[in-house]
Order: C-alpha cells, then sequence, then structure tokens
C-alpha cells in the first residue's frame, strides 16, 4: 500500500496503455488531465481508498453533477486498474433518473391536439400554423409523440404517423418502452 504513489512517469505509461487499446485520443487527455487533477489535490500522500473517497465528496462539494463525478471517477478507477490497485478503486454516485418531466417541457393540450392531429391554428393566429409547432419544443417530447401514433398532416403527404419531421432520423424505429 505505501507503494501506491502517482508519478509522472506512471501516468505516461498509462497513456501508452490507453494508446494501444485504441482509445480515443480525446478521452485520453481527459483521463490524463483528471489523474493528473487527482494527484495534485492528492500532494505528497499516498493513494488510498480513504484518499479517493475523500476526492469523490469534494468534487461535489466542489458543486460538480453527479455524472461528472462518475466521469471523473471512471478515469481514476481506470488508472487503478491499470495500476493494479483494485483495492483504491471507488464506486461511482447512484444518479436517480427523472421519471417525470418538468411541467415547462410538458406539451398544452392545445400543443398536442395541433400536433398529433394536423389542426391548423385559429386565424391570425402568430407562430408556425402546419402542424410543425413540435419543432420548437423539447426532442423527446416530439419522438414520444410521434412514437405514440400521433402525425401531422402535409408534411409527407399524408399522416406522418411514426415519424418525426425535426429529427433527421425520422423514419427509424424508436424503441418500444418496457
Amino acid at each position: 500500500m505505501n507503494d501506491c504513489v502517482i508519478t509522472e512517469k506512471e501516468i505516461m505509461r498509462f497513456s501508452v496503455f490507453l494508446k494501444s487499446e485504441e482509445r480515443e485520443k480525446a478521452t485520453i487527455e481527459k483521463y490524463l488531465r483528471e489523474i493528473r487533477f487527482f494527484r495534485s489535490w492528492m500532494g505528497e500522500r499516498a493513494v488510498t481508498k480513504e484518499a479517493a473517497i475523500e476526492w469523490k465528496d469534494y468534487l461535489q462539494k466542489q458543486g460538480y453533477v453527479p455524472a461528472t463525478v462518475n466521469a471523473k471517477l471512471s478515469a481514476l478507477n481506470s488508472f487503478f486498474s491499470f495500476m493494479g490497485w483494485e483495492q483504491c478503486k471507488v464506486k461511482f454516485l447512484r444518479i436517480q433518473r427523472q421519471m417525470f418531466r418538468k411541467p415547462s417541457m410538458e406539451l398544452t393540450k392545445e400543443e398536442y391536439e395541433t400536433a398529433a392531429h394536423g389542426k391548423r391554428r385559429g386565424k391570425g393566429a402568430s407562430g408556425p400554423s402546419d402542424g410543425d409547432d413540435l419543432l420548437y419544443r423539447n426532442k423527446g417530447q416530439r419522438a414520444c409523440l410521434y412514437h405514440e401514433g400521433g402525425g401531422t398532416e402535409g408534411t409527407d403527404g399524408g399522416g406522418s404517423q411514426g415519424k418525426d419531421p425535426g429529427d433527421s432520423s425520422a423514419g427509424k424505429a424508436l424503441p418500444q418502452a418496457a
């Protein structure tokens, strides 16, 4: 355990290893940056699991979101595995997925009707009047609406059921919800 010290030589060896694993250049740069950041934070201390846990806590207190903390931990854990320091690896933060959208992202009934049934806006209404209202909304909402069988008239000469006119992947099958 006393031998767990991060040196520039070990970081460069890890870099060569990542290249041999055909990792992308950006990934290698990010991993090396995160390892150097950890080493700088550690100072002269030897690496321990407790120190890695402290760093994880430090990152959270600095305001990093869980996904960013986990990305940094991924780089560090990869380095630890490369060095044979399995005892130093730390668990990732749990990320709870949101079950519901923010109210500001929800479609109103009028927006749904306009998009799903191709209803036209009233005379003198501003904005798109051809059912393309969803082009200005969240892509996930569009995909969900079109996946559920909604469509807009006038986008493909008939109904565009199952297709999202604002998505370049229109026509491709969307995954079924479990």
